[in-house]
């Protein structure tokens, strides 16, 4: 890619960025949020999320021998996907329970 050129990649990410403080400011302006100069930016949670992603497709074989746990699999989907949830609101909640 030429010099000073952005990537498809890069100008969707931005694109996301761009949108991403709507919900949080509303989120933070009715207390469910996290709010200061500790409080998650929506950069942080894409990064969580991507962590979490990726861990899962790393780490898949691993967890399937050790554990029996398919990571990416249909039967544990659902719980995996309640522990990212988990994960990204207690990021991102003023009060997480």
């Amino acid at each position: 890619m030429p010099p000073g050129r952005k990537s498809s990649a890069t100008t969707w990410n931005e694109s996301v960025a761009r949108r991403g403080p709507c919900g949080r400011d509303r989120g933070r302006q009715s207390g469910a949020f996290r709010t200061g100069p500790n409080a998650p930016t929506a950069l942080d949670v894409h990064e969580v999320l991507s962590a979490l992603v990726l861990n899962r497709a790393e780490h898949r074989w691993t967890f399937r021998a050790m554990f029996g746990r398919d990571m990416l699999g249909e039967a544990d989907s659902p719980r995996v996907r309640e522990l990212i949830e988990d994960t990204v609101l207690r990021l991102v909640m003023a009060n997480p329970s």
